[in-house]
């Protein structure tokens, strides 16, 4: 027995239209990027029945498709160009100067990588010889007396080599000599 069919008036078996109907709809397809902003789609099919003996076609959209994943990429860090470098530790001799640099172009975001390296580098500087100025040595001893009786004169002397001027240092400043007066004892008339 046929519920769907009915004899015409001239004895032909006709079927009743049957209409389209939708599947249920498909899970949602893979996301077109993982990061930022994709898409996803998901489609259901005109088979749930499929329409027959003239019956009307599904209603409606076969896919679907929404925004998925708009969070935002990861950023890796990126180093910013080295600093100039800074003032010498010392103005002669042997000192050091140093220069840095940061992550901060870009800087790191949403899970990215931190900049890998140094952030800080350092170089010997001014290492030519400091000025160095003279100084003198103590006094000599007094020289022997010019006269032996009656006035006479005595000198001593130091030189300017403790240091020696080196370098373009300064020279001594003052007297390399002195003198003064000695044997002041008369001498013996004849």
């Amino acid at each position: 027995m046929c519920f769907l069919c009915y004899v015409n008036d001239i004895g032909v078996l006709l079927f009743d239209p049957v209409d389209g109907g939708f599947t249920p709809w498909s899970s949602w397809d893979m996301c077109t990027a993982t990061c930022d902003d994709g898409t996803q789609s998901r489609s259901r099919t005109c088979t749930n029945p499929e329409p027959q003996y003239g019956g009307l076609d599904c209603v409606g959209d076969s896919t679907e498709t929404q925004s998925c994943n708009d969070g935002q990429c990861p950023i890796d860090g990126g180093y910013t160009l080295w600093s100039d470098w800074n003032a010498c530790s010392v103005t002669c001799g042997d000192g050091t100067q140093s220069r840095s640099r940061t992550c901060t172009n870009p800087e790191p975001q949403f899970g990215g990588q931190d900049c890998i390296g140094v952030f800080t580098e350092s170089q010997s500087c001014n290492d030519g010889q400091c000025p160095i100025d003279g100084g003198y040595t103590v006094w000599s001893l007094w020289d022997a007396c010019s006269m032996t009786c009656g006035e006479g004169t005595q000198s001593r002397s130091r030189t300017c080599t403790n240091p020696e001027p080196q370098n373009g240092g300064l020279d001594c400043i003052g007297d390399f000599t002195e003198s003064s007066t000695c044997n002041f004892a008369p001498c013996p008339s004849q």
